[in-house]
């Protein structure tokens, strides 16, 4: 076959500008954002120290979940920031951060456990595990040592968009889609999602120049795309559809080289995946289920699937929660932008959608994009059906743990098989759909600091408020549901080993029924279970629980056929803070959540 013309774009002119201003943006929002803001931020710069200490693989001890040795200094650094996560009300101080800051590597390792982060191929860490590992050996501190990794994260992501941008000019929806503010915090942060959606632009990238030269295209943009496609593959185990990309690679070129490669990847990546399977163990926790038996079962029935699958498309919540989440909900999860904001950035991803699109230049290509949409599609599908086999629990009505942020790479797809055709004749369309990107980013610019400023930095009610708590009755506990037990700021960031933990419950006029369970584990994920009878808890009074003295980080209350009881929680302001809870450590020392009485009767 002959090979078609390069792709000529507005967007070409257009990208480096919208990359270093994303640059730029990213970086200030760096500044703002507190270290271990985005979600499990603290597993991966785990995982990234142990590799940049020559530690590829997890390993378990005895048993123990998968970890590795991380140095001591990097601990105590990580425990300042502890109470950050799911406390939306918690702020950082400047004392917490002249105390971190002056926190220096101890020269002394200890286990830890980030067994989530097994399946991800230890490539894609490289920038923050070079960092770390060489700023140790300079004897920076450790905030300076994760500041530099948090920037080569920052910068190898600015690198690896340019490379793509270069080898086939973006679509403008693209470019619309790395400005919203979830992709601008992501990039910012040393968390594995920023090099994901970089080296899937990569992918996607090489991919279409691929389809479209065929074998007038360089030989290094074929390997590029080898190797940019395993990385995805094995860093994102539901875009496994993604390898089709390499078989239709080989389709375009009809050569020996490009079979063998595609064969090799996928070997590769199965290879991958079922030996960190077959070598993880994973702590115990509250979503502990038998995988294995669960996915026999939806593949078995498949219709069972997808009736849950419609079930959670077809709720409302789930809806507004997948749409603001893709767009930008920051930090935890618990950091939102306002309706209207959400709406105008709605409306201006639609535009450049629309107006980005460009015809066919000829058969091939028409076949590249309809295959980009497949992988797209295919990459939803595995997603859910992965959250409804590792963490939706079995009596749920439809699918939990899915966020939007997980449909970032599946849309970039969907960017590019709209909008990766010819644009000769749609030129002034096609400056619409740049405009419209150009405005996100302009208005990312502005809210996306914002929204984290007043998260992390500024108090969120008057200093008069803060000081007159009040006691709220959480929702009753149903059958089969679990109620949170939000232990103390204090306790999640330096765990202190408890002995036993008293929970005040209130029953709100019903009258409790049936069994439920204590569940309480540590950061390593060892559980302590402690079941009691609901109809033994006394109204608005503590119920004692008798602990195993670990350093316990997480409680919940766990109903096995019982309801009609709430968990007394005490609010400053309009934030709930924590539960009332009266916790004894192994010396005998007591501490009571303050503003709680010793009996919580109001």
């Amino acid at each position: 076959m002959t090979a078609s013309n390069t792709v000529s774009r507005p967007t070409a002119g257009i990208w480096p500008g919208m990359l270093l201003a994303l640059f730029v943006i990213s970086a200030v929002i760096a500044a703002l954002t507190p270290p271990f803001s985005a979600p499990d931020e603290f597993d991966h710069i785990q995982r990234a120290y142990m590799i940049g200490q020559g530690q590829l693989l997890l390993h378990s001890v005895h048993g123990s979940p998968s970890g590795g040795a991380v140095d001591t200094g990097m601990l105590e650094f990580m425990d300042v920031f502890g109470a950050l996560p799911h406390h939306k009300d918690q702020k950082i101080s400047a004392t917490e951060l002249a105390r971190a800051g002056a926190i220096r590597w101890a020269g002394k390792d200890t286990f830890v456990a980030p067994a989530p982060t097994a399946y991800y191929f230890p490539a894609l860490y490289a920038p923050e595990a070079v960092a770390l590992s060489v700023s140790k050996g300079l004897g920076l501190s450790v905030s300076s040592s994760y500041q530099l990794a948090r920037l080569a994260a920052l910068v190898s992501c600015i690198l690896l968009l340019s490379l793509a941008c270069r080898i086939y000019p973006p679509p403008a929806a693209m470019l619309a889609i790395l400005a919203l503010p979830m992709n601008l915090f992501l990039v910012a942060s040393p968390t594995l999602d920023g090099m994901a959606t970089s080296v899937a632009a990569l992918c996607l990238a090489t991919f279409m120049r691929l389809s479209t030269e065929r074998g007038a295209a360089p030989r290094w943009v074929f390997w590029t795309f080898a190797a940019s496609l395993f990385l995805l593959a094995t860093c994102r185990a539901n875009a496994a559809p993604f390898l089709l990309l390499a078989f239709a690679v080989w389709w375009f070129l009809r050569d020996r080289r490009s079979m063998v490669v595609a064969v090799a990847l996928s070997v590769l990546v199965v290879t991958w995946t079922l030996l960190t399977i077959r070598t993880t163990v994973y702590p115990p926790g509250p979503h502990s289920i038998d995988h294995g038996m669960r996915l026999a079962s939806y593949l078995i029935h498949p219709f069972s699937f997808f009736e849950k699958l419609y079930a959670t498309l077809a709720n409302p919540d789930m809806r507004g929660f997948y749409f603001s989440s893709f767009i930008g909900t920051l930090g935890w999860l618990d950091t939102s932008l306002s309706a209207s904001t959400y709406a105008i950035f709605g409306v201006l991803l639609l535009i450049a959608a629309a107006f980005s699109f460009s015809p066919d230049d000829n058969r091939e290509q028409r076949t590249a994009r309809v295959l980009l949409v497949i992988c797209a599609i295919g990459m939803v599908l595995m997603t859910y059906l992965a959250m409804l086999v590792q963490w939706t629990a079995g009596d749920s009505p439809i699918i939990r743990g899915v966020q939007g942020r997980y449909f970032t790479i599946p849309a970039l797809a969907l960017a590019f098989a709209i909008g990766a055709g010819r644009t000769d004749r749609f030129s002034a369309l096609n400056r619409v759909a740049i405009g419209a990107a150009a405005v996100i980013l302009l208005i990312a610019t502005f809210v996306t600091p914002q929204a984290l400023a007043a998260r992390y930095l500024t108090q969120d009610m008057p200093a008069g408020d803060a000081l007159r708590p009040a006691l709220v009755l959480t929702p009753q506990l149903s059958k089969g549901g679990s109620l949170a037990v939000m232990l103390s700021a204090e306790q999640a960031a330096q765990p202190a080993e408890l002995s036993s933990i008293d929970v005040g419950f209130g029953r709100g006029g019903l009258i409790p029924s049936g069994n439920a369970e204590l569940r309480a584990w540590t950061r390593d994920g060892q559980v302590t279970l402690r079941p009691f009878v609901l109809s033994s808890l006394a109204d608005n009074q503590y119920y004692h629980f008798a602990l195993e003295g670990k350093r316990y980080v997480g409680m919940e209350i766990v109903s096995s056929d019982g309801d009609g009881v709430g968990i007394w929680n005490v609010r400053l302001g309009d934030a709930v803070q924590m539960a009332c809870v009266v916790a004894t450590d192994t010396s005998g020392h007591t501490t009571t959540t303050t503003g709680c009485p010793a009996g919580v009767a109001r």
